[in-house]
């Protein structure tokens, strides 16, 4: 809680006379007698529970008279903090939703497998995409919110038409304020059990306060079965628009498993189809639109195809001119694709689209699947890479690092985690690296209170835009129950 105190002067003019204007006399200009009048003021109350913005920055009004009403003055301008280093360890806080909200929790709702905060960090949402809320594997999405120093579940956003095994919440996303979600449900089946299965849908829903209600729905412009439509999803700044990867998508004709990104406008409060993207090169099995992202003003969109070359992988930079998208340039792995390295394993990209990450989770170190990251600045058109990296301690090989990365706004932190931390045990681990100048260095390593063995701890990563609050799921974690899965928070 900050309070702020403002400090205005008054000072009164003499009244001149016709001469002393025209011969520019201002000698006598102050009345003496008056510069006494010093008045303090606080701000208004309206804005005495200003809340700091992720940027440590925040805007205040202040209004002040002096007394006699004679003069007045309002002011607004913005006060600017530096915040504190963060470290990732002065809080951890672990969730068991079902045991939060149910009265008895469900074994094997995978909590945590998807996760995404708003870019003040306020908001999380998390994917439980086997939750049996209507039938087996229907899947449910919650929102957490922070108030304080602790966190709450606000809502448990459920779909309108729910199926069995549909996977509601497998793909989830929030937008800046955290006044609109999308949830995907990749296994979500249009026929509803006529013929084909896993075509996916997608929903949208809007805050009001702390109400939230489903604003719409929409399936894949070229539906098809097993498209798997809802995979990842991602909202831009405004939620003026919604990215959807279809992984195995095959409308572009490359064959099956080829892969496409669909992008849907909204105007008020409806949503309409306004692109497919493919990679240029696409064909079968390279899973297009395996990792996504956007920045905040949704002119950019990155994604991936690990499995392009033999899972030597490879990423697409994608931009906008209106509603026209085109294709920026295919990125490989710095210093030559090699088989099975799977570059493009995840992806982010910052807010002005000016730093983007991109995790190699299979790359070797002495003979094991280390994983590596992999950051890339931008120059008008130009990426170049700027540093690549692995763990500089804790890991052991075979720990698929980088099997998901996020960016903070600045640039200046990455998070990626590594599900097979411990060589091939799947206890998973989290790693924080910070960026001085252009050197990256590793910062923190995360883990759970009581991860263990299976927990797959990192299958879910959210980091917010200033970089001090890092969300991991483990969505297999058996603490309550088998594979109710848990999501610390890190701050």
């Amino acid at each position: 809680t900050y309070t702020y105190t403002c400090t205005v002067y008054f000072f009164f003019f003499k009244q001149k006379t016709a001469y002393e204007i025209l011969t520019c006399d201002w000698s006598s200009d102050v009345c003496s007698s008056d510069l006494s009048s010093v008045v303090t003021i606080t701000p208004r109350s309206e804005d005495s529970a200003t809340t700091l913005g992720f940027d440590g920055s925040a805007t205040l009004t202040f209004k002040a008279s002096d007394g006699v009403n004679q003069a007045t003055v309002q002011n607004t301008f913005t006060l600017a903090f530096s915040l504190p280093e963060p470290n990732w360890a002065g809080s951890i806080t672990e969730y068991l939703y079902n045991r939060a909200t149910l009265s008895l929790g469900q074994s094997g709702t995978y909590n945590g497998e998807d996760l995404s905060f708003s870019f003040d960090g306020n908001y999380l949402i998390s994917g439980h995409n086997r939750e049996a809320t209507s039938g087996s594997e229907s899947g449910a999405a919650y929102i957490v919110k922070k108030n304080g120093a602790s966190w709450a579940n606000e809502a448990t956003l459920k779909a309108s038409d729910p199926q069995a095994s549909a996977q509601f919440g497998r793909g989830v996303a929030l937008n800046e304020d955290g006044t609109y979600a999308a949830v995907g449900a990749w296994a979500h089946d249009t026929n509803d059990g006529a013929s084909g299965a896993a075509h996916g849908k997608v929903y949208i829903f809007t805050r009001s306060g702390s109400t939230w209600s489903q604003q719409a729905s929409f399936v894949s412009q070229n539906d098809g079965d097993e498209f798997r439509f809802g995979w990842r999803v991602r909202l831009d700044a405004t939620a003026t628009r919604v990215f959807i990867s279809s992984r195995y998508d095959s409308s572009n004709s490359g064959g099956y498993a080829e892969g496409a990104v669909y992008v849907y406008k909204r105007t008020g409060s409806s949503w309409a189809y306004e692109a497919r993207l493919n990679a240029s090169d696409g064909a079968a099995w390279h899973t297009f639109g395996y990792d996504i992202a956007t920045n905040s003003a949704g002119d950019y969109l990155v994604a991936t195809a690990p499995n392009v070359g033999s899972a030597a992988g490879a990423a697409y930079v994608f931009t906008r001119s209106g509603t026209t998208w085109s294709q920026q340039v295919k990125l490989t792995e710095p210093g030559g694709a090699t088989s099975n390295n799977r570059f493009g394993a995840s992806i982010d990209i910052n807010n002005d689209a000016s730093y983007m990450v991109i995790g190699a989770d299979q790359a070797p170190y002495s003979g094991n699947n280390y994983g590596k990251i992999y950051v890339y600045t931008r120059s008008g058109t130009t990426w170049t890479n700027q540093a690549g990296f692995q763990p500089s301690s804790g890991a052991t090989g075979g720990d698929y690092n980088g099997y998901h990365v996020r960016i903070n706004d600045s640039g200046t932190h990455v998070s990626a985690s590594a599900v097979r931390w411990t060589n091939t045990n799947f206890t998973g681990r989290a790693i924080v690296y910070k960026r001085t100048g252009s050197s990256w260095a590793q910062a923190k390593v995360l883990s759970g209170t009581n991860t263990s063995t299976g927990d797959y701890f990192g299958e879910g990563l959210a980091m917010d835009a200033s970089g001090r609050y890092v969300a991991v799921g483990a969505p297999r974690d058996d603490t309550s129950q088998n594979n109710v899965g848990t999501v610390s928070i890190f701050t």
